[in-house]
């Protein structure tokens, strides 16, 4: 029990930096939107409110997380530090269960010293420090669960250990889908530490939850959310460039987890980096390793990594964020694992363990100094664009913090930059307004314009901002021109009605 306390205090004393950040980006999102968080737990199981859920907005839908958003709210209003409070304490609950399976599987010490390396983990941190990215704590806690109970199934042939691993594996795909490579991982558990009566309980209790996971994913993807399912199919060699690419992507990352950063390029097409390339040449070395040696717990300490990425390899395109650190979380615990299996096999070796001292020394000083990157937006789209100078995203999110806070001069530098990286009506959209707000009202005009090339359909406030400036710089008879065009497309505009109102009172 000590032990286990001293990893509780260990893993919550990490993330205790993270109770004096704020909401960041998205929450906000899904703290407002009643689409995504509703105002009751009743209304979230009513079955018009499921009804309701625009198509576009089902992929994010995980009915756990808004349970746990509800009660937050109910406890601590909108303080940001209860939110985060809740994230530490669910992070140092999935902990102490991989502690538990871990021990279970492979013993007390391996499963003891992996849990450790996996608290310390430095990409984590995303999925920690973000509260709308408690679906991974919550995933990984009931998963974790799942399969240590299904593992106390194949040994001792208890239904109660069924249907408790069944349960908890419900309970995962309710917090996010990726708990459905779970039963994934459960066979290969079954395959490789079990035999006889105990390994045909494991495939009959894992091959019955694969097949729940299927139909559960198939109804939520393709039915609740069908426009996955009339997405025009990809070129072949692409898609498998893209998989390929991602793979090694995150291979790399936990094997050097350090160079962290919110926004990542994704560029399948173009020139790999020699790390996701020497991940991709290092996996069937280590694995053929592996097989030679027969050694069955660090081969399913691969095989977990493996499975549990499965999910987010891009076989469906992640259009928004392809690469994401939040989703390395259940898989880090594969290589958790090995690190702790290296040290107990090099145990006669005297400077094994205070290497993996070391080791979890270092990742807990990167985990800890990452989370005062999330400490706000400012501070983490700053981050984001020191580590990816081009990405569009990260330049636009950072220019929009700064908006927010009345610094139009720095806004406009990074607008500029991401619109040096993306065509998009939004981009030049804001980076008129700021340009207005500056004085740059020429640049702001043929912002606008640029605007107007690329939106499907001009928006009366488009016109109306386009007045605005053309009334600033004297030209009147434009300026009046564009208002009546707002009220052209739509005659209930009443900002564009007002403002000629007053630009017709003014001659």
């Amino acid at each position: 029990m000590k032990r286990y306390l001293l990893l509780a205090a260990f893993s919550f004393l990490l993330y205790s930096p993270a109770l004096f950040n704020g909401f960041l980006s998205d929450d906000f999102a899904l703290l407002q939107d009643r689409a995504l968080t509703p105002p009751s737990a009743g209304e979230l199981f009513s079955p018009a409110y499921w009804k309701g859920v625009p198509e576009e907005r089902r992929g994010r839908f995980r009915p756990l997380r808004t349970l746990s958003l509800l009660a937050d709210r109910a406890v601590y209003g909108e303080r940001p530090a209860g939110y985060h409070l809740t994230n530490a304490l669910l992070n140092t609950a999935a902990v102490l269960a991989a502690a538990g399976f871990g021990e279970a599987l492979f013993g007390p010490w391996t499963g003891l010293a992996g849990a450790a390396v996996f608290a310390a983990y430095p990409v984590h941190v995303e999925s920690v420090a973000w509260v709308k990215n408690r679906s991974d704590l919550l995933c990984a806690l009931f998963s974790f669960l799942s399969l240590w109970a299904g593992l106390l199934f194949m040994r001792r042939g208890r239904a109660r250990a069924a249907a408790a691993a069944a349960g908890f594996c419900l309970l995962g795909l309710l917090s996010k889908e990726t708990a459905a490579a779970v039963p994934l991982a459960g066979l290969a558990m079954s395959r490789l530490f079990a035999e006889g009566a105990e390994r045909r309980r494991g495939y009959l209790l894992w091959l019955g939850l694969l097949a729940a996971a299927a139909a559960w994913f198939v109804s939520k993807e393709f039915w609740w959310r069908p426009e996955l399912a009339a997405a025009p199919p990809g070129d072949a060699h692409s898609q498998l460039a893209a998989v390929l690419y991602t793979l090694g992507s995150y291979l790399a990352l936990l094997a050097f987890p350090f160079r962290l950063a919110a926004e990542r390029a994704f560029e399948p097409a173009g020139g790999w980096p020699p790390g996701v390339k020497l991940a991709l040449a290092a996996l069937p070395a280590l694995a053929a390793w592996l097989w030679y040696r027969r050694d069955r717990e660090a081969l399913f300490a691969l095989g977990w990594t493996l499975l549990l990425l499965l999910p987010v390899l891009n076989f469906v395109p992640l259009e928004s964020r392809p690469l994401a650190e939040q989703r390395l979380y259940l898989p880090s615990l594969g290589v958790a694992w090995l690190a702790a299996l290296a040290a107990w096999r090099l145990r006669g070796w005297r400077p094994a363990r205070p290497l993996l001292g070391a080791l979890l020394l270092v990742l807990s000083a990167a985990s800890l100094g990452r989370t005062f990157v999330w400490r706000d937006d400012l501070s983490f789209w700053r981050d984001a664009v020191a580590k990816n100078p081009s990405n569009y995203r990260a330049n636009y999110n950072l220019a929009a913090e700064y908006q927010r806070r009345g610094s139009f001069g720095e806004a406009v530098k990074y607008y500029e930059a991401a619109a040096r990286d993306a065509d998009l009506p939004e981009i030049y959209y804001s980076l008129a307004f700021c340009y207005d707000k500056v004085g740059e009202y020429p640049r702001s005009l043929e912002a606008y314009r640029m605007v107007e090339r690329l939106a499907q359909r001009p928006s009366p406030d488009l016109y109306n901002n386009m007045a605005i400036v053309y009334e600033k710089t004297g030209d009147c008879k434009r300026a009046g021109e564009l208002y009546r065009r707002a009220l052209a497309v739509d005659p209930a505009y009443a900002p564009a009605r007002k403002n000629l109102e007053d630009l017709c009172a003014k001659k």
